[in-house]
């Protein structure tokens, strides 16, 4: 396993949570069933955008938060 970064509410189930994790492979992923089954979810979106610095987005560019959450499922599935 990996470390946890965070702990995120269900929108849909209160009182479930689901932990946000780096892999030792330094991939984030989430806990959720819709990440093991689609490799993305709402709550992993959620906790980039959070989380992402100014330095890891394209300047002016609305798109640039789903292309660095595409790269690093890329990243994964290339595994």
């Amino acid at each position: 396993m990996g470390r946890i970064l965070d702990t995120v509410p269900s929108s849909s189930n209160p009182g479930k949570t689901y932990d946000i994790i780096e892999g030792k492979d330094g991939v984030i992923y989430c806990t959720c069933t819709a990440w093991k089954m689609r490799k993305t979810c709402k709550h992993l979106k959620e906790w980039t955008q959070k989380n992402l610095t100014p330095e890891n987005l394209v300047k002016d560019d609305p798109d640039s938060l789903d292309e660095v959450v595409s790269a690093e499922v890329q990243k994964l599935l290339s595994k």
